[in-house]
């Protein structure tokens, strides 16, 4: 019987991947392990790994385009490295939740929330006539007191927008 005893007397060998992500209606993405580092290709001479800090571990409006984001991978010995990753942030366009759009009428349209500028977009093609409505709406239900706070930017010419709350 032979015993091999395996003396770690390295630290893993970390490597990450760059990722592109976008930024939730929330205005925080949290960096996931999965999003920067290369489990399959980071190896280490003896022991398991793991990866014990993500820096930085979210990324805001103030992120976006390139940030270099470090990840240290730690073994069973207590040795570690790093490695980074190019995370790439956009903006968000998705409504935050409970929002939802819909078209009213037999126009066309598209809704959107800015994300680092709190802002709805709401566009919308077609016309309204007497008795018909063309629009597109962005909204979500409330129970009890509301308040709506907006500023409408721009209009369309020939158009016309507005707030309501009923």
């Amino acid at each position: 019987t032979i015993d091999c005893v395996c003396e770690d007397l390295a630290p893993p060998t970390a490597v990450c991947k760059n990722a592109t992500v976008t930024l939730p209606p929330s205005g925080t993405y949290e960096i996931d392990e999965d999003d920067v580092f290369n489990a399959l290709a980071t190896t280490d001479d003896c022991s398991d790994f793991w990866v014990t800090n993500i820096s930085p571990a979210s990324l805001t409006c103030a992120n976006t385009g390139i940030t270099p984001v470090t990840v240290t991978v730690t073994d069973e010995t207590g040795k570690s490295s790093s490695c980074v990753a190019n995370v790439s942030l956009a903006a968000g366009d998705a409504l935050p939740l409970p929002w939802v759009d819909t078209q009213i009428g037999n126009g066309s349209g598209s809704a959107s929330y800015a994300t680092c500028t709190e802002a709805f977009v709401v566009n919308s093609a077609g016309a309204s006539g007497f008795n018909t409505d063309a629009q597109h709406i962005a909204y979500k239900y409330m129970c009890g007191d509301g308040e709506i706070i907006a500023e409408v930017a721009s209009i369309g010419n020939p158009g016309w927008g507005g707030i309501q709350m009923r």
